[in-house]
């Protein structure tokens, strides 16, 4: 099964990216692994690509690294999140929100999409955070953004998270509903300067 993922990813890269297989061929390394790296006449493939950026400057570098990050970026994004609360209120023991703080989740991939676009899932439906089962992760995949040579866009997501809002609803059930007494609603809005 592996094998079959890694050569649908290796196929793709080579229709839609192919300039990993040539201009970007070789790997590019931070202005500070090639100043620090001893090169001593290694002939890994690793001190060869070093060798080659040894007189370049941070901005050259960097410049290089940007080139290809946008390269990728016109082509595949990855959606993901970033949940991140306060430790504050509502009895959270690390920052980020509790599980029985939401009945549904929903994230605007705006900066990754063409337009304003809304993902759901249920809180119920995610993995835990390691530190506390209680919490739900900071971070979470919920696909990716696919560009073709067209320009024809498909989203690609993680089943845990859904387009359709009624769809998402079917999922929430009373038993898991948030009491109003213990929401935290976000007033800032309603506050007159």
């Amino acid at each position: 099964m592996v094998l079959l993922i890694e050569n649908q990813v290796d196929k793709w890269i080579n229709k839609n990216l192919p300039y990993f297989y040539n201009k970007y061929s070789e790997n590019l390394y931070s202005f500070d692994e090639v100043k620090r790296y001893t090169l001593n006449g290694r002939r890994i493939d690793k001190a060869k690509a070093i060798s080659k950026l040894k007189n370049k400057s941070q901005d050259e570098i960097n410049g290089l690294i940007d080139e290809r990050v946008q390269y990728i970026r016109s082509k595949i994004s990855v959606l993901e999140t970033h949940f991140v609360s306060g430790t504050g209120g509502g009895h959270r023991k690390q920052a980020t929100p509790r599980f029985d703080e939401f009945n549904l989740l929903a994230v605007d991939i705006y900066l990754r999409y063409s337009k304003h676009y809304f993902l759901f899932a249920n809180p119920n439906n995610l993995s835990a955070s390691e530190q506390d089962s209680n919490h739900l992760k900071q971070n979470y995949i919920m696909g990716f953004v696919l560009t073709d040579k067209k320009g024809k866009v498909t989203l690609s997501l993680d089943e845990e998270w859904i387009k359709d809002l009624n769809i998402a609803l079917k999922d929430l059930t009373p038993k898991q509903s948030i009491l109003k007494k213990d929401m935290q609603i976000d007033n800032r809005y309603t506050e007159v300067e």
